[in-house]
């Protein structure tokens, strides 16, 4: 995952005032929780790269 990709999910995290609690490993969290899997989601369908 690029520097870039990561910049702008943690700008998505701050700019929504998302729940602190999605952990996932992109973003640098030691796991992944359902909501951190569910964040990264949304981004990907927002990005267009989504399934």
């Amino acid at each position: 995952m690029s520097d870039r990709w990561t910049l702008q999910i943690l700008q998505l995290l701050l700019s929504k005032r998302c729940d602190a609690n999605a952990h996932h490993t992109v973003w640098g969290s030691m796991n992944i929780n359902d909501r951190g899997e569910c964040l990264l989601q949304r981004f990907q369908e927002d990005q267009g790269t989504g399934h």
